[in-house]
């Protein structure tokens, strides 16, 4: 399969490169006063301010009671200094991400306003806003970017804009998904196809088929899942889960009712249909890489165990039998 207008677009807009990029928007910088003048109605930093490993902006935080929806609370509003202690931004922000670069230039931050993110440099100069309600890193140069409303930032029509300018890849609709699979993967999918998206290589690879991908878990010390990976696609107008190859193939065919990863193990869990049973009664079975069953496990609720460096080293089960 061809990569289609999703895919071209991401190839055009990655052919532009630096091409697209704005002129940072200059900032004024006013000093930050010294501790102890610091109060419990003044911003505070979130963190002290020490030795940076590569530039980047330190978030202050601001509480305040404010009418939301009709309900007097406190909100929690963010803004920035930098490292030699210079306010960069006051508190109006209701969220920020840190996009790590490990250049020269430092880090990115994403900072949410009212229906706007603004995207700061390692100086707080404001490179874009853009005008969308939700944006989270994909790697050092690429957010994931949801029109989504004030109720629920994260749902709407999605697409992926190159950084620092926010120049989206391709037009977002209700119809595209944006999956992030670990740190600096992500697959793009319409109703028709999906492409695999590494955003360090810019490499575009096609899926087999059109498919809706489970944001990572378990990552490893580098942030990364272990492949191939759960997906799902729509079978009879039913969900069902099978496990992807790097390379876009099936390494496991679809035929599962839930999956997890197989992260740092050989094995992974799975859900799959009772037979004989009533409707929607499933059973847990443990798989290996290739497919084939091990072990089936009570019914219950089951949760992993892992040791305290995050490999998994088994399963506990929570069966309720009070009945």
């Amino acid at each position: 399969m061809k990569p289609g207008w999703i895919g071209a677009a991401v190839v055009a807009v990655c052919l532009l490169g630096s091409a697209c990029a704005t002129a940072p928007e200059p900032k004024s910088h006013t000093a930050v006063p010294e501790p102890p003048y610091y109060t419990a109605s003044s911003p505070t930093p979130i963190i002290p301010p020490a030795p940076r490993a590569r530039p980047g902006l330190l978030p202050l935080i601001r509480t305040a009671v404010a009418d939301t929806y009709g309900q007097l609370g406190q909100r929690t509003y963010y803004g920035f200094i930098d490292a030699n202690w210079h306010l960069v931004d006051t508190p109006l922000y209701s969220r920020y991400k840190v996009c790590p670069s490990f250049g020269p230039q430092g880090d990115l931050m994403l900072a949410t306003g009212d229906g706007y993110v603004d995207v700061l440099d390692a100086a707080g100069n404001r490179t874009a806003r853009l005008e969308t309600a939700m944006a989270d890193c994909v790697g050092a140069r690429y957010a994931i970017l949801t029109e989504g409303s004030e109720l629920m930032p994260w749902y709407g029509p999605q697409t992926l804009g190159r950084l620092p300018d926010g120049e989206p890849l391709f037009p977002a609709r209700d119809d595209i998904t944006v999956s992030p699979i670990d740190v600096d993967t992500v697959i793009v999918a319409d109703a028709t196809a999906a492409w695999i998206f590494d955003t360090t290589s810019e490499r575009i690879t096609p899926i087999v088929q059109s498919v809706v991908s489970r944001p990572g878990s378990h990552l490893d010390a580098t942030g990364h899942v272990t492949w191939p990976i759960p997906a799902a696609v729509t079978v009879a107008d039913e969900r069902r889960f099978g496990y992807l190859n790097r390379d876009g193939t099936w390494a496991i065919t679809p035929r599962f009712q839930w999956a997890s990863f197989f992260h740092n193990t050989d094995y992974a869990l799975v859900e799959v249909p009772l037979s004989g049973e009533q409707e929607n009664t499933t059973i847990s079975r443990l798989i290996e890489r290739s497919g084939q069953f091990v072990a089936d496990l009570p019914p219950g609720w089951i949760t992993e165990l892992t040791s305290s460096s995050g490999v998994v080293v088994g399963y506990s089960v929570f069966a309720d039998y009070s009945d």
